[in-house]
Parts: structure tokens; C-alpha cells; sequence
């Protein structure tokens, strides 16, 4: 018979939140709170404009009917519609900087980054200002075009001088330069000065960056407390707690009554995480549980709790976080492969066997998982399969030498 053991475990992440990127990337997530604030999608009480963080923009939308209704089509995801009347209005008013302002952001959610690129710098010569600064810097990072957003910044700071939104480019191009320490600067005075959700969580993306786990989940406790119906900055916190380490912190804050702003009910996988960690096995077992039975669960949660589970030797707990977890991915060869072992490890291996079969389906070349599928042929005794298994594998991996193994182990000795 095959031990069991020796089989590998596909090391599923435990963790379903965020990953923190490096180098450009990580412009993206700092500037959720840039270049993205055009499509807040609250509304005022009154004209529906007061949520513009812009304020010239804010200015000419409620001066002009058309620009507002084009900044409204904008918001409600029409951008192709937005874009459209703003190019109208554009040439009939081609140095009105408002206009320009707004007609880049629309042809950047429409895709046409050139176009936005050169609609902003456009605006900017007429006249300049921080926000389509910092929107023209994003747009030029994100196409790793860094000196054309160095020359941008040079060119503002002669006339902008301490604009927030312009120390805000030139924390992003500090970003993407890797020259997290400058960054970090930057962030720490902007979170001196606004004091907001958004200034904490930029700050706390660069100290991730910089591998500060603890200082960054800090940050973005502040962050949570200044915008606590954020679910995705309570999420993030979450999970800033979970790379620092805090697991007291952790179970208390999962445990809040206001974490249910966290959508699908991942706060019982932090809740479990914690626990776990914590030593507090059936706790946090119950925990998992909790997440696996919610009926709007989402994928990488059950994946982060299957794993969990298995390494917890729950393993019928893990099946059934597995098999939910297939309903979302049933075709990732990883999910099978680790369902398989649940089942071989609660001795139901003519089940796990079929999926073993299609993990290694799914991904013919990986040798780990062609080896856990012919350990479950040894263990079911099916020789004949083993063999001819066999005989590909020590084609497909002739350098592995746990075939050899295998088959001195599983194969009956030839006579003479």
C-alpha cells in the first residue's frame, strides 16, 4: 500500500485578500483614490454634485448643463455616451479647460488613452491645476512612460507649488521609480494634512510595500475608522492584520458589529484565521464553517478556507469548503488535487481517485500531481493503470526519481 504521506499538498494560499504588488502595479491601487474618484457612485442631496472631489470641476459642472449631464452619463457607466458629447461640446468651446478636463477622463474609461493623454496635457496648457495634473501623471505610469510623467510634474511644480494633488503625482512616480522611502514621505505629510480615509490607505499600501506589516495595518485602522461603511478598506485592514501577524487585533476586529459591511462573509474567515492561529482549533473550524454555509460566498474565500482547513486536519470540513469551492472553479486542476486528498485522508479513496484523474487531466505536465494520482492507483491496487501511468511518467519526468520509486514500491517483482 502507498503512504498516504507522501503525497504533496498543493500548498493552497490561505489568504483571499490582498496581495500587495510592487513597482507600477501598486500606482493602481494608490490611485483608487485619484483617478477614479470621477465615478463615485454617491449622490448629494440636492444636485448630485456635491461628491466631486474636483473643485473647478465641480464649479463648471454646475455652470454648464451639458458638462453635468455628460459628468452623470459618466458616472452611470455610459463613457461611450459621455465621450461623445463632451467631443461635441469640446469643439465648440476647444480651450475651455473644464471641458478638456472632463473629456480626458471620459476617453481614459473609454479606453483611448492617447486621446486622454492629449486632451489633458491640452487642459494643463491652458491652464494648470493639480487634479488633471495627478490624472495625466496616472495615465502616463500606467503605460510606464515614467519620464513623460517626470516632465509633467516639473512642469506644474513651477506654477502649483505645494498643490496636494501634485505631491500626490510625485508620490506615484516615487512609487513607480521604487523609491518607496520618498514615497512614504509624501503620504505621511498628505495624511498630516487632509487627515482622511484615503491619505491613511495610500500610506498604508507604500509601508506594505516596504514590508512595514505592522505600521501599515495601523494605517489602515485609521482609514476604517474614518470610512467605516467602506467594505473594501475594512477588507484590507483585514487583511493587513493577517500580514502583520496580529491575531488578537485580528479576531476582535473580524468580530465587530459593523464588520458586515465585508461582503459574502468573509469576516468568519478572518474570525477563523485569527482562531486558528490562536490555537483555538474548534473555534476557528466553526468559523470557517460559517463562511463555507453562506450563500453568497465568494471563491477566494472558500479557497482560503479549504486550505485552512486541510492543514488543520479537518478534512471533512475541507471537502465540503472543496466542493463548494467547485462550483466557482471546476476547472482548476488545484481544487481537485486537494479535494482528492480530503477524501484519500478520510479512506475514500475510490472517490478521491477520480479526482486525482482530473487534476492531472488538467494539467498533464506537473509531476506532482501525476504522482498523487499514481500513489492512489497503489493504494486501490489498479496495477494495470499504474503501469502504463508509469511507463509515460518516466518519459514525461525522467529525472524525477519518485517513479522509480513508486513502481519498486507498487509493481509486482519480475520473475528471474
Amino acid at each position: 500500500m502507498c503512504d498516504l504521506d507522501r503525497r504533496r499538498s498543493p500548498g493552497y494560499p490561505p489568504a483571499p485578500g490582498m496581495n500587495v504588488p510592487r513597482s507600477l502595479s501598486i500606482v493602481v491601487l494608490l490611485s483608487l483614490s485619484g483617478l477614479l474618484l470621477f465615478v463615485s457612485p454617491a449622490f448629494a442631496a440636492d444636485d448630485g454634485l456635491d461628491d466631486v472631489k474636483m473643485p473647478r470641476l465641480r464649479d463648471a459642472l454646475r455652470e454648464s448643463e451639458v458638462l453635468a449631464q455628460a459628468w452623470f452619463r459618466l458616472r452611470a457607466g455610459d463613457v461611450v455616451g459621455a465621450r461623445r458629447d463632451l467631443q461635441a461640446f469640446v469643439r465648440e468651446e476647444p480651450r475651455d479647460p473644464d471641458a478638456l478636463h472632463l473629456y480626458g477622463l471620459a476617453a481614459a474609461a473609454s479606453g483611448k488613452r492617447h486621446q486622454a493623454q492629449r486632451v489633458l496635457a491640452k487642459s494643463l496648457r491652458i491652464r494648470p491645476d493639480g487634479w488633471v495634473a495627478l490624472h495625466l501623471v496616472n495615465l502616463h505610469l500606467d503605460a510606464a512612460r515614467l519620464r513623460a510623467a517626470t516632465r509633467v510634474i516639473a512642469k506644474q511644480a513651477n506654477v502649483l507649488d505645494d498643490d496636494p494633488e501634485l505631491l500626490l503625482a510625485r508620490a506615484y512616480l516615487h512609487v513607480a521609480e521604487e523609491d518607496f522611502a520618498a514615497a512614504q514621505a509624501i503620504f505621511e505629510e498628505l495624511e498630516e494634512r487632509q487627515r482622511s480615509a484615503a491619505s491613511a490607505a495610500q500610506l498604508a499600501v507604500v509601508l506594505m510595500a516596504s514590508g512595514e506589516a505592522e505600521e501599515a495595518a495601523g494605517a489602515l485602522g485609521q482609514a476604517v475608522e474614518r470610512a467605516p461603511e467602506d467594505s473594501g478598506l475594512r477588507r484590507r485592514y483585514l487583511e493587513a492584520l493577517v500580514r502583520a501577524e496580529d491575531w488578537e487585533t485580528l479576531r476582535r476586529e473580524a468580530s465587530e458589529e459593523d464588520v458586515g459591511v465585508v461582503k459574502a462573509g468573509l469576516q468568519f474567515y478572518y474570525q477563523g484565521v485569527a482562531a486558528l492561529n490562536l490555537g483555538e482549533r474548534d473555534e476557528g473550524i466553526d468559523a470557517m464553517m460559517k463562511l463555507v454555509e453562506h450563500p453568497q460566498a465568494e471563491a477566494a474565500g472558500l479557497a482560503g478556507a479549504a486550505g485552512l482547513l486541510f492543514e488543520a486536519d479537518a478534512w471533512g470540513e475541507s471537502e465540503a469548503a472543496l466542493r463548494a469551492l467547485l462550483r466557482h472553479r471546476p476547472d482548476e486542476a488545484t481544487v481537485h488535487h486537494l479535494l482528492a486528498m480530503s477524501l484519500s485522508r478520510l479512506h475514500r479513496e475510490s472517490e478521491a481517485l477520480a479526482h486525482y484523474r482530473q487534476a492531472s487531466t488538467l494539467q498533464k505536465k506537473n509531476a506532482d500531481l501525476a504522482f498523487d494520482l499514481m500513489s492512489s492507483l497503489c493504494e486501490l491496487d489498479l496495477i494495470e493503470e499504474l503501469e502504463d501511468r508509469l511507463r509515460r511518467a518516466q518519459r514525461d519526468f525522467d529525472e524525477d526519481p519518485r517513479f522509480p520509486s513508486l513502481a519498486s514500491q507498487c509493481l509486482p517483482a519480475e520473475d528471474g
